[in-house]
């Protein structure tokens, strides 16, 4: 029989953000829940006690077994018969980003990065961050386009308490392909522009610099973009940056929509892949192996979010200075030479990609570009592998994932060309974002290799298409077509038993709707437009999510030691 809608088990999010774990912890309370979600085992259980002291679950059972061991003067919260599941987790947004989805991206990319200042991306991240935690999210992970440190810094103010929002995981700038990614901007320019958001990635040295960069920026987690425009991280620097990543105990979250893009994630043995739209079923299935059991309390932001935007955020909420979600933060994408997504002239292109990007063009570089989110304060290590044709090559994306493995962080690529799944997969990344090309293959090999795949699928309601194609006649068709592909991607995924963490990928403001309240769209629409079953939408955006933001334990689950989320 199929379960229940999502929406129906959603009931208790404002009960949820009281008891985030990222405000200061309160007195010892204890929650009487006449339903608890066991979102391991996909059922209910009734009349449940749940005790947190100092923000903690110290324990959860039978009602009448924890009252009487709890102290006789303890706070008692009884909330009837609603029902009470863990904070939810959003492994991949971006917080410091709310473009107008009626602009081309890579336009409103350009726009941002010009226009908007470093202070003002931070007080949008810190409304963003406000609204993802009244919509039930405690945790995140920013993966990029923050600035240099713009996440890392919200992160710090979060959890010093400045400002309210989620716990943070960061990313600092993204690791990219040489160019960045998105940048279609003349060649003058590019680099400027690339540095304030990407690290970018041609080779393995380049890689293992990219996670250390965003390492010294404070990232919680590695994003990496494997391919983006042709352009691919090849698997040796995929590998280099998952090795890096996975030494500073940080995973790899790679954007990959290509099968190359996916097949360098995979090798790389990252822990998830972004997307993975045209992943094969054998890379879905190289995914699972490794992988753990476990953990919208969390979210992952991999890039965006400048030099240590959202290491910044991520610290706020831990400090208490917001209230919000966990954040595991990318700081800077690395990516290709030339950043991501960047179309401006060359002659200003530079300053404008060190806003947001790290570039890495061969190892040495990759691993520079982890280092310098490492010094920014990166929980985690994001990488464009591909973007308008480059792709950082295997060597490159191995030295950024080995540097940031290195130094314990995870490595998440962005990449959804073939070529820079590959270098994702190759340089054993701990995800892929996307995924957009993956081919079966891919897929079995990330199942394989334990390597997450994030698909950041939208509902066709909320797919953002720019206004100058809203009036094609056949605009309605082309949605259609899409949405069906990105089904598709995930039935393959999968199937070939790739593990699926939930990641949002919102990036863009949506009228009517708070950040908070479109996430939590794109995470019902995985069970009414995407297929899967609520259980699975929930393990995704809660153990799933958890593990592979390396923080079981500490939410996921209603369980003992886990916070009260």
């Amino acid at each position: 029989m199929r379960t229940r809608t999502l929406v129906s088990l959603t009931v208790l999010f404002t009960v949820i953000v009281a008891l985030a774990a990222q405000q200061p912890a309160p007195k010892a309370t204890l929650v009487k829940a006449g339903r608890l979600l066991d979102v391991r085992a996909g059922a209910y259980r009734t009349n449940q006690g749940i005790w947190i002291d100092g923000g903690r679950i110290r324990q959860v059972g039978a009602f009448d077994e924890v009252r009487a061991a709890a102290p006789k003067d303890i706070a008692v919260i009884d909330l009837g018969r609603a029902a009470v599941l863990p904070g939810l987790i959003d492994v991949h947004t971006h917080l410091l980003d709310a473009m107008d989805p009626g602009n081309a991206a890579a336009d409103s990319l350009i726009l941002t990065l010009t226009k908007e200042s470093p202070t003002k991306r931070a007080l949008l991240g810190a409304a963003m961050a406000r609204e993802i935690l009244d919509g039930g999210f405690t945790t995140v992970r920013n993966v990029g386009h923050s600035g240099i440190d713009g996440d890392v810094s919200l992160r710090d103010a979060i959890r010093n308490g400045w400002v309210p929002g989620p716990r943070i995981v960061a990313a600092a700038r993204k690791i990219a392909p040489y160019g960045g990614q998105a940048l279609p901007v003349q060649s003058s320019v590019i680099q400027t522009l690339i540095d304030l958001d990407f690290l970018t990635a041609s080779h393995p040295a380049e890689g293992r610099r990219a996670v250390l960069e965003n390492l010294r920026a404070g990232a919680d987690v590695i994003k990496v973009v494997a391919d983006d425009g042709g352009r691919v991280i090849d698997e040796e620097t995929m590998k280099a940056i998952a090795d890096e990543a996975h030494r500073a105990n940080l995973r790899v979250a790679v954007h990959a929509m290509t099968k190359l893009g996916i097949q360098s994630a995979i090798a790389a043995g990252v822990d998830s892949i972004e997307h993975g739209d045209d992943a094969t079923d054998e890379q879905f299935a190289a995914m699972a192996r490794e992988i753990l059991d476990g953990g919208f309390t969390t979210v992952r932001n991999v890039g965006h979010s400048g030099i240590d935007g959202d290491v910044s955020l991520r610290d706020a909420i831990r400090n208490g200075w917001v209230p919000g979600p966990r954040i595991v933060a990318a700081a800077r994408k690395i990516a290709p030479y030339g950043g991501q997504a960047l179309p401006v002239q060359s002659s200003v292109i530079q300053t404008l990609i060190d806003l947001d990007f790290l570039t890495a063009s061969h190892p040495a570089e990759g691993r520079r570009a982890v280092l310098e989110n490492l010094r920014a304060g990166a929980d985690v290590i994001k990488v464009v592998a591909d973007d308008g044709g480059r792709v950082i090559d295997e060597e490159t994306m191995k030295a950024i994932a080995d540097e940031a493995h290195r130094a314990n962080l995870r490595v998440a690529v962005h990449a959804m060309t073939k070529l820079g799944i590959q270098s994702a997969i190759a340089a054993g990344v701990d995800s892929i974002e996307h995924g957009d090309d993956a081919t079966d293959e891919q897929f079995a090999a990330m199942a394989r290799k334990g390597i997450v795949l994030v698909p950041t699928v939208w509902p066709k309601e909320l797919l953002p298409v720019p206004r100058t194609m809203a009036s094609l006649p056949n605009i309605d068709a082309q949605v259609n077509t899409y949405v069906a592909g990105e089904r598709t991607k995930l039935d393959r995924a999968r199937k070939a038993g790739v593990k699926i963490a939930f990641g949002s990928d919102c990036w863009f403001g949506f009228s009517g709707k708070t950040r908070g309240q479109m996430t939590r769209l794109v995470l019902e629409s995985l069970q009414t437009s995407f297929g899967m079953t609520a259980a699975d939408v929930l393990r995704s955006a809660t153990v799933s999510a958890a593990e592979l933001l390396n923080i079981p334990g500490v939410t996921g689950a209603v369980e003992a030691t886990a916070y009260g989320d």
